[in-house]
């Protein structure tokens, strides 16, 4: 940047004179800085540092410098501009240090190739040009700002190569300002090879550093001031070199005896992290002992160490490698302190032939911090072990058991087989293990876990004992004394009754109901159903199985229906039948509910009429469910229809059950769906689907197409939709009598005028999958959103544009977010019901152009056109790209900056526009193929200002190109219209192939 751009710059934020500033008038924010101000004038990068929140900030600012000496490198070496070079080099140093050399913070905010020179460069400065390092060099005696250098570059080349090498851990390049001179890319590559070529020096160096034992002072912005230019020859090009361990000299410029000591760092903390970092690379390279002893001396630092700006201790991840190496290399790392994580102290337990498992799995139970994976895998290893005690496993078997029982799920079968053939021991352990559980569960989990314990009890040798330990206090004295007076031995010798027999007789009575009732809730066989109902009601006939489960619910006209038989076994097997098909529906599954509805039929055809008829609707609802999922694909017949139609009619008799209103409703969607317009003409049903679907059946009768007969009637649903949107309220007045017949009073109320809520409608809309139907709702809610939008630049295109009122009365008080909204999700659903449409496609692209989003809109105006012409093999219509289309298209590209694409759709128009072809092919940033899309041009005006452009610019390669296009002979003027045509046309398919391979 040169002077006269300064000044450009400090002109445009005129500050006028200080004597004719009014003390009242607003503070003008100061102007940014620019780079090279720092350059001029001595002491101004400190002061710019030390303010708060300084603009530009210190990362831009050290981008700026390397960014601008790797350009200077690149011109012509003289000494003012080697002093040039070396200025911003220094400049780049005090940014870093006042960062406090972290690179890791660096990294995330330069490329790497920036982070790399800038080490470089640091080791350069401060190595004196007699340094020469030698295997026997003792390192740690080396000047702190040699040593400081050389030991960040090398933990920083040790890890990058680590962090790179991890595909999810693969740091991207920021997207900053950097220099256009050579492949960013490329030069990264060569700083990633110099990595791994140096990468043993890197690791040996930090080694020799272990035994370092003084602390050590890193530099600081301080430590730069006074630094003198000594004019000799450099290069620094953005080639990347390493400063080798052995040899740091290759800098003329030496740093002087620092007069200011710096930040200083204890040799705690510089050795924790030099471990930490050693520790991380071998477990990296799967060098699993020397990573344990690594970190084993990290912890041993911790405790001295606090968290500074050189390292930061993570426990966490401390803890997580330590684990890791514990279980790897089969050692306990005696790492163990009383706030470990569970997980860490069960993989040194296994490493242990789990020496104290059942300890760590009981404070598990409290905590419940081990994932339910972990311990099922665990306990399937301990079984399997074969030098693990039996009391381990059995007790690990119970804890686990326990713990299923919390979260609602558990074996009982053989957690009553292991209790009843264990000694007593083992019961109490049970005990302990339930109360360690409930000391920490949640009101669900405890429940749970009684349930548990009341399956337990029917086992006389469980219950007395469990009963009288702590965890009696789950059951209240009336369930106590119930449990523990079905087992009491008095009991059965007065009955005559041995213990077998009791047995036997609990079984019949107790388990047998229990297996029974878990097969009612379970079986989806309506044959199976009944009999296990008949085998219930033996066992228990004065008891209602249809309450086994509290969310089982019918609707209440069926519900009256059902409580006024006379049959209980009647009553549970249709209350059933109808929960178990209404589920079945919820998961989708149609033919199982088919089966339970057509059950319950048969049971009620001859005795309950009414009931019988409302089973009917529920199967027909099924039928329009299925029919709605697959979208029409299956037709209907006439008598399908014409049980529709008794449906809805139905609504007008008192003496059948009325239909549930989603039935009627999925009645007329089908109608709808299935173009049967005249049935909504003779029929009027009371119900928010019908009103509006037959405003939409008048206006199909008529043709759509057909704006003058169809005009009247649109206006109609125009309105209704309107109504929809609409925040006004109707006020109606009602007046009270008394017993006299005397005004009492007066009531105001107001109510909506919509025809249904908005939610109503999205849902009605969304059940529709006939193109015709959802073109002309489409079509309605367009032009109701443009006429309130009032945006003529970003009007929305649709089917019947003429169609519609050109008015809306009262716009003020229509909610146009929520007609966007709902524009928004019927254009969805339409698009998902037909992605061939191009009208909808256009559509969906006018409405993200409308919002700016030009990668989308882009997307949908290309596969409009695709979807219309086989991939572009033919011309794309008029009437799907419009010539507004392809202005929009055009300033999409520009609103991308892919501005190459937008001067080729210049060329679609008639007549060309060329003053926006000319401006766009100006702009010197583009994101877009540029040159490699010059065979996409035809028209020699255009090629003629492209090569124009580039010789003015001197870009020979870009003139080159465009001079090989002008060339071509089928471009030649000379030619006829037909082979000019065909040299366009084929010229138009390939930009608009490549425009869809990136776009779609």
């Amino acid at each position: 940047m040169s002077m006269n751009m300064m000044n450009e710059v400090r002109a445009d934020s005129p500050v006028p004179p200080m004597e004719n500033r009014r003390s009242d008038s607003p503070a003008i924010p100061p102007t940014p800085m620019i780079w090279f101000e720092f350059l001029l004038k001595p002491g101004l990068l400190e002061s710019h540092l030390s303010s708060e929140n300084p603009e530009p900030s210190a990362t831009h600012l050290l981008e700026q410098f390397v960014d601008q000496s790797i350009k200077e490198a690149n011109n012509e070496e003289s000494p003012s501009q080697l002093r040039k070079i070396h200025s911003l080099k220094v400049m780049a140093l005090k940014v870093a240090a006042h960062l406090k050399w972290d690179f890791s913070f660096l990294q995330t905010s330069l490329p790497l190739y920036m982070v790399h020179k800038v080490l470089k460069d640091f080791v350069e400065w401060v190595s004196p040009p007699e340094l020469n390092i030698q295997p026997t060099t003792d390192v740690c005696s080396l000047d702190d700002s040699v040593l400081v250098a050389l030991t960040i570059y090398n933990r920083w080349s040790v890890r990058t190569f680590v962090e790179r090498s991890v595909p999810s851990k693969l740091i991207k390049t920021p997207p900053g300002n950097v220099p256009g001179a050579f492949n960013v890319a490329g030069v990264n590559d060569m700083v990633m090879k110099t990595v791994k070529d140096t990468l043993p020096d890197s690791l040996n160096f930090l080694e020799r550093c272990l035994p370092l034992d003084r602390d050590i002072y890193f530099p600081d912005t301080h430590t730069f001031i006074g630094i003198d230019f000594i004019p000799a020859s450099s290069s620094s090009s953005p080639t990347p070199s390493s400063p080798s361990s052995s040899n740091a000299n290759s800098s003329p410029i030496k740093l002087p005896a620092p007069h200011h000591q710096g930040i200083k760092v204890t040799k705690e903390e510089f050795l924790w992290q030099l471990n930490y970092d050693l520790g991380c690379y071998c477990f990296h390279q799967q060098q699993y002992g020397k990573a344990a002893e690594m970190f084993q001396r990290v912890q041993e630092l911790s405790p001295k160490v606090e968290t500074s700006f050189y390292c930061s201790p993570e426990g966490s991840k401390l803890e997580g490698y330590l684990a890791a190496c514990s279980a790897l290399i089969g050692q306990n790392l005696n790492r163990l302190p009383s706030n470990e994580p569970l997980l860490s102290r069960c993989e040194a337990s296994k490493a242990r032939n789990y020496q104290d498992i059942v300890s760590i799995l009981l404070e598990d139970n409290f905590k419940q911090e081990l994932p339910t994976w972990y311990r099922e895998c665990l306990g399937d290893d301990i079984t399997k072990s074969a030098i693990t005690p039996a009391k381990t496993k059995q007790q690990v078997g119970l804890c686990n058991a326990v713990r299923w029982a919390a979260e609602g799920r558990t074996n009982l079968g053989d957690l009553q087989t292991t209790l009843r053939h264990s000694p007593q021991e083992a019961r109490q352990f049970f005990v302990e293990c339930v109360v360690k559980t409930l000391s920490s569960s949640t009101e669900q989990q405890k429940s749970n876990v009684k349930s548990l314990l009341r399956l337990l009890f029917r086992d006389d040798k469980l219950c007395k004992g469990i009963l009288e330990s702590p965890l009696g206090i789950l059951f209240s004295e009336e369930e106590r004394q119930e449990f523990l007076s079905c087992f009491k031995l008095e009991d059965g010798k007065q009955t005559g009754m041995d213990t077998s027999q009791m047995d036997q007789h609990r079984d019949n009575v107790g388990l047998q109901m229990g297996q029974l009732e878990l097969k009612l809730l379970l079986t989806q066989d309506p044959n199976e159903l009944e009999s296990v109902l008949r085998a219930l009601h033996k066992m228990a006939p004065n008891r209602r199985f249809s309450a086994v489960c509290s969310k089982w619910q019918v609707d209440r006209a069926y519900g009256y229906i059902i409580e006024g038989m006379n049959n209980r076994l009647s009553q549970d097997f249709i209350f059933i039948l109808l929960v178990k098909a209404q589920h079945c529906i919820e998961k989708k599954n149609y033919d199982s509910a088919i089966n339970h509805l057509e059950a319950a039929c048969k049971a009620t055809k001859d005795a309950y009429f009414r009931l019988y008829t409302g089973v009917r609707n529920e199967i027909l609802y099924v039928d329009l469910l299925r029919m709605a999922e697959q979208r029409g694909a299956k037709t209907a017949g006439p008598d399908f229809k014409q049980m529709v139609l008794a449906c809805l009619l139905g609504t007008r008799s008192d003496r059948d059950i009325q239909p549930r209103e989603p039935v009627l409703d999925h009645c007329i969607l089908f109608l709808l769906n299935s173009q049967y317009w005249l049935c909504f003409f003779n029929a009027d049903i009371p119900l928010p689907f019908w009103r509006i679907s037959k405003y939409m059946a008048f206006c199909m009768r008529d043709d759509p197409s057909d704006t003058n007969k169809c005009r009247p009637v649109a206006k109609d649903l125009s309105q209704a939709l309107v109504s929809i949107f609409s925040t006004s309220t109707q006020t109606t007045t009602q007046t009270k009598r008394s017993n006299t017949g005397a005004n009492a009073a007066t009531v105001t109320r107001e109510t909506s005028t919509a025809i249904m809520t908005k939610v109503e409608f999205v849902n009605f809309v969304k059940s529709l999958y006939d193109d015709r139907c959802l073109g002309l709702v489409l079509s309605c809610l367009v032009k109701i959103y443009n006429l309130l939008k009032d945006d003529p630049t970003n009007e929305l295109s649709h089917e019947y544009p003429a169609l519609w009122p050109n008015t809306i009365t009262n716009p003020g008080s229509v909610d146009i977010d929520a007609v966007g909204t709902t524009l928004h999700e019927v254009i969805g659903h339409a698009i998902s019901v037909d992605p061939m449409k191009p009208a909808w496609l256009c559509t969906q692209a006018d409405a993200c152009y409308a919002k700016k989003q030009f990668g989308s809109a882009l997307k949908f105006y290309l596969q409009a056109a695709m979807v219309s012409t086989q991939f572009f093999e033919v011309p794309i219509p008029k009437t799907v790209w419009t010539d507004q289309v392809h202005k929009r298209c055009i300033k999409a590209c520009s609103g991308l900056q892919c501005h190459t694409q937008a001067a080729i759709l210049c060329q679609f128009l008639q007549p060309v526009d060329y003053a926006t072809a000319y401006q766009a092919l100006q702009e010197k940033r583009c994101y877009d193929g540029s040159d490699s899309m010059y065979g996409c041009f035809w028209d020699l005006a255009i090629l003629e200002f492209l090569v124009f452009t580039h010789h003015k610019r001197s870009e020979i390669d870009k003139k080159q190109v465009a001079l090989e296009v002008l060339s071509q002979a089928e471009l030649n003027t000379c030619n006829s219209e037909t082979v000019l045509a065909a040299a366009a046309r084929k010229r138009q398919k390939l930009f608009l192939q490549s425009m869809a391979k990136q776009y779609l």
